[in-house]
Protein backbone atom coordinates (compact mmCIF):
# COMPACT_ATOMS: atom_id res chain seq x y z
CA UNK A 1 0.00 0.00 0.00
CA UNK A 2 1.37 3.43 -0.90
CA UNK A 3 2.50 5.63 1.94
CA UNK A 4 0.75 8.56 0.25
CA UNK A 5 -2.53 6.73 0.21
CA UNK A 6 -5.13 8.56 2.31
CA UNK A 7 -6.84 6.62 5.03
CA UNK A 8 -10.42 5.73 4.27
CA UNK A 9 -12.94 7.27 6.73
CA UNK A 10 -14.31 4.64 9.05
CA UNK A 11 -17.63 6.44 9.83
CA UNK A 12 -20.82 6.23 7.79
CA UNK A 13 -20.68 7.87 4.39
CA UNK A 14 -22.74 11.07 3.99
CA UNK A 15 -24.48 11.46 0.67
CA UNK A 16 -23.98 14.97 -0.70
CA UNK A 17 -27.38 14.88 -2.33
CA UNK A 18 -29.05 14.08 1.00
CA UNK A 19 -27.23 17.00 2.64
CA UNK A 20 -28.36 19.36 -0.10
CA UNK A 21 -31.98 18.10 0.11
CA UNK A 22 -32.20 18.55 3.89
CA UNK A 23 -33.06 22.30 3.80
CA UNK A 24 -35.62 21.64 1.09
CA UNK A 25 -37.21 18.90 3.19
CA UNK A 26 -37.35 21.16 6.24
CA UNK A 27 -38.93 23.88 4.13
CA UNK A 28 -41.59 21.48 2.85
CA UNK A 29 -42.30 20.26 6.40
CA UNK A 30 -42.57 23.85 7.64
CA UNK A 31 -44.97 24.73 4.82
CA UNK A 32 -47.13 21.74 5.66
CA UNK A 33 -47.23 22.71 9.35
CA UNK A 34 -48.15 26.31 8.56
CA UNK A 35 -50.72 25.19 5.99
CA UNK A 36 -52.31 22.82 8.54
CA UNK A 37 -52.37 25.54 11.20
CA UNK A 38 -53.94 28.03 8.79
CA UNK A 39 -56.53 25.46 7.72
CA UNK A 40 -57.39 24.70 11.35
CA UNK A 41 -57.75 28.41 12.13
CA UNK A 42 -59.96 28.87 9.09
CA UNK A 43 -62.20 25.97 10.12
CA UNK A 44 -62.34 27.29 13.68
CA UNK A 45 -63.23 30.79 12.50
CA UNK A 46 -65.96 29.33 10.28
CA UNK A 47 -67.46 27.55 13.30
CA UNK A 48 -67.52 30.64 15.52
CA UNK A 49 -70.76 32.12 14.10
CA UNK A 50 -72.61 28.79 14.31
CA UNK A 51 -71.28 28.15 17.83
CA UNK A 52 -72.31 31.65 18.90
CA UNK A 53 -75.79 31.12 17.46
CA UNK A 54 -76.04 27.77 19.24
CA UNK A 55 -75.05 29.27 22.60
CA UNK A 56 -77.42 32.21 22.13
CA UNK A 57 -80.24 29.79 21.31
CA UNK A 58 -79.47 27.68 24.39
CA UNK A 59 -79.44 30.69 26.69
CA UNK A 60 -82.77 31.84 25.28
CA UNK A 61 -84.20 28.44 26.17
CA UNK A 62 -82.65 28.58 29.65
CA UNK A 63 -84.12 32.02 30.30
CA UNK A 64 -87.49 30.86 28.99
CA UNK A 65 -87.41 27.83 31.30
CA UNK A 66 -86.56 29.77 34.45
CA UNK A 67 -89.06 32.49 33.62
CA UNK A 68 -91.91 29.96 33.44
CA UNK A 69 -90.56 27.07 35.53
CA UNK A 70 -93.20 27.59 38.24
CA UNK A 71 -96.00 27.18 35.69
CA UNK A 72 -97.32 23.68 34.98
CA UNK A 73 -94.99 21.92 32.60
CA UNK A 74 -96.35 21.41 29.09
CA UNK A 75 -95.18 18.51 26.90
CA UNK A 76 -94.31 21.01 24.17
CA UNK A 77 -91.57 22.48 26.41
CA UNK A 78 -89.62 19.23 26.85
CA UNK A 79 -86.67 20.48 24.77
CA UNK A 80 -86.48 23.70 26.78
CA UNK A 81 -86.32 21.76 30.06
CA UNK A 82 -83.68 19.36 28.73
CA UNK A 83 -81.50 22.26 27.60
CA UNK A 84 -81.94 24.02 30.96
CA UNK A 85 -80.91 20.86 32.80
CA UNK A 86 -77.88 20.33 30.53
CA UNK A 87 -76.72 23.93 31.00
CA UNK A 88 -77.18 23.53 34.75
CA UNK A 89 -74.85 20.53 34.75
CA UNK A 90 -72.25 22.45 32.75
CA UNK A 91 -72.55 25.39 35.15
CA UNK A 92 -71.97 23.03 38.08
CA UNK A 93 -68.85 21.59 36.44
CA UNK A 94 -67.50 25.08 35.73
CA UNK A 95 -68.32 25.96 39.34
CA UNK A 96 -66.19 23.05 40.53
CA UNK A 97 -63.29 24.35 38.46
CA UNK A 98 -63.81 27.86 39.80
CA UNK A 99 -63.94 26.50 43.35
CA UNK A 100 -60.67 24.66 42.83
CA UNK A 101 -59.02 27.79 41.45
CA UNK A 102 -60.32 29.85 44.35
CA UNK A 103 -58.92 27.39 46.89
CA UNK A 104 -55.64 27.15 44.99
CA UNK A 105 -55.28 30.94 45.22
CA UNK A 106 -55.13 30.71 49.01
CA UNK A 107 -53.32 27.41 49.43
CA UNK A 108 -51.10 25.21 47.30
CA UNK A 109 -52.12 22.00 49.06
CA UNK A 110 -53.69 19.59 46.60
CA UNK A 111 -55.49 17.88 49.47
CA UNK A 112 -57.31 21.11 50.35
CA UNK A 113 -58.33 21.59 46.73
CA UNK A 114 -59.54 17.99 46.44
CA UNK A 115 -61.50 18.24 49.69
CA UNK A 116 -63.08 21.55 48.66
CA UNK A 117 -64.15 20.31 45.23
CA UNK A 118 -65.17 16.89 46.52
CA UNK A 119 -67.34 18.40 49.24
CA UNK A 120 -69.27 20.37 46.61
CA UNK A 121 -69.99 17.16 44.70
CA UNK A 122 -71.06 15.35 47.87
CA UNK A 123 -73.33 18.19 48.98
CA UNK A 124 -74.97 18.39 45.54
CA UNK A 125 -75.61 14.63 45.64
CA UNK A 126 -76.92 14.81 49.20
CA UNK A 127 -79.35 17.60 48.33
CA UNK A 128 -80.81 15.57 45.48
CA UNK A 129 -81.16 12.46 47.66
CA UNK A 130 -82.94 14.46 50.37
CA UNK A 131 -85.31 15.96 47.82
CA UNK A 132 -86.09 12.52 46.41
CA UNK A 133 -86.72 11.06 49.87
CA UNK A 134 -89.03 13.90 50.93
CA UNK A 135 -91.20 13.87 47.83
CA UNK A 136 -94.64 12.43 48.64
CA UNK A 137 -95.28 9.18 46.80
CA UNK A 138 -96.70 9.74 43.34
CA UNK A 139 -96.15 13.50 43.44
CA UNK A 140 -93.40 13.71 40.83
CA UNK A 141 -91.47 11.16 38.81
CA UNK A 142 -87.70 10.91 39.01
CA UNK A 143 -87.16 12.43 35.54
CA UNK A 144 -89.04 15.62 36.40
CA UNK A 145 -87.34 15.82 39.79
CA UNK A 146 -83.91 15.44 38.16
CA UNK A 147 -84.70 18.08 35.54
CA UNK A 148 -85.87 20.62 38.11
CA UNK A 149 -82.85 19.99 40.31
CA UNK A 150 -80.22 20.04 37.56
CA UNK A 151 -81.64 23.20 35.98
CA UNK A 152 -81.47 24.81 39.42
CA UNK A 153 -77.70 24.27 39.53
CA UNK A 154 -77.17 27.20 37.15
CA UNK A 155 -75.90 29.65 39.86
CA UNK A 156 -73.11 27.20 40.76
CA UNK A 157 -70.98 28.79 38.04
CA UNK A 158 -70.28 31.72 40.40
CA UNK A 159 -69.00 29.60 43.31
CA UNK A 160 -65.53 31.15 43.60
CA UNK A 161 -65.53 31.93 47.34
CA UNK A 162 -67.48 30.62 50.32
CA UNK A 163 -69.65 33.77 50.34
CA UNK A 164 -70.44 33.42 46.63
CA UNK A 165 -71.11 29.70 47.14
CA UNK A 166 -73.60 30.59 49.88
CA UNK A 167 -75.34 33.13 47.62
CA UNK A 168 -75.37 30.64 44.74
CA UNK A 169 -76.90 28.03 47.04
CA UNK A 170 -79.71 30.41 48.01
CA UNK A 171 -80.49 31.26 44.38
CA UNK A 172 -80.27 27.58 43.42
CA UNK A 173 -82.78 26.75 46.17
CA UNK A 174 -85.24 29.32 44.79
CA UNK A 175 -84.84 28.09 41.20
CA UNK A 176 -85.20 24.45 42.24
CA UNK A 177 -88.34 25.19 44.23
CA UNK A 178 -89.91 26.91 41.22
CA UNK A 179 -89.02 23.93 39.07
CA UNK A 180 -90.53 21.46 41.53
CA UNK A 181 -93.78 23.43 41.66
CA UNK A 182 -93.95 23.48 37.88
CA UNK A 183 -93.24 19.74 37.80
CA UNK A 184 -96.36 19.13 39.86
CA UNK A 185 -95.14 19.17 43.46
CA UNK A 186 -97.51 21.07 45.79
CA UNK A 187 -95.87 24.31 46.88
CA UNK A 188 -95.97 23.39 50.56
CA UNK A 189 -94.21 20.07 49.92
CA UNK A 190 -91.67 21.76 47.65
CA UNK A 191 -90.95 24.39 50.30
CA UNK A 192 -90.43 21.77 53.03
CA UNK A 193 -88.17 19.64 50.82
CA UNK A 194 -86.08 22.66 49.82
CA UNK A 195 -85.77 23.75 53.46
CA UNK A 196 -84.43 20.33 54.47
CA UNK A 197 -82.14 19.84 51.47
CA UNK A 198 -80.65 23.32 51.12
CA UNK A 199 -81.27 24.69 54.60
CA UNK A 200 -79.85 21.53 56.12
CA UNK A 201 -76.58 22.07 54.25
CA UNK A 202 -76.38 25.67 55.45
CA UNK A 203 -77.09 24.61 59.04
CA UNK A 204 -74.42 21.89 59.03
CA UNK A 205 -71.83 24.19 57.47
CA UNK A 206 -72.69 26.91 60.01
CA UNK A 207 -72.26 24.45 62.87
CA UNK A 208 -68.87 23.47 61.44
CA UNK A 209 -67.76 27.09 61.26
CA UNK A 210 -68.96 27.72 64.82
CA UNK A 211 -67.10 24.64 66.07
CA UNK A 212 -63.87 25.74 64.38
CA UNK A 213 -64.22 29.26 65.81
CA UNK A 214 -64.80 27.83 69.28
CA UNK A 215 -61.72 25.60 69.00
CA UNK A 216 -59.63 28.60 67.95
CA UNK A 217 -60.89 30.62 70.91
CA UNK A 218 -60.25 27.81 73.38
CA UNK A 219 -56.81 26.93 72.06
CA UNK A 220 -55.83 30.52 71.35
Amino acid sequence: MSANAEAEPTGPRVNDQEVRSLPAGLLVAWRRIMSGAASAMTRGAARVPSSARSWAHQWRLVRAYHADSASPWAPADDDTRRVAAAVGVRAFIVGLIVTGIGIAASTSLWLSIAVGVGSQVLWASARFIILALLMPRGTVDRTRLSTAYLAGLLPSVFAATWLLRLAALAVSAALTKRGLVGAGVPERDARIAIAWAFGGQVAIVAVGWAARALIVLVLG
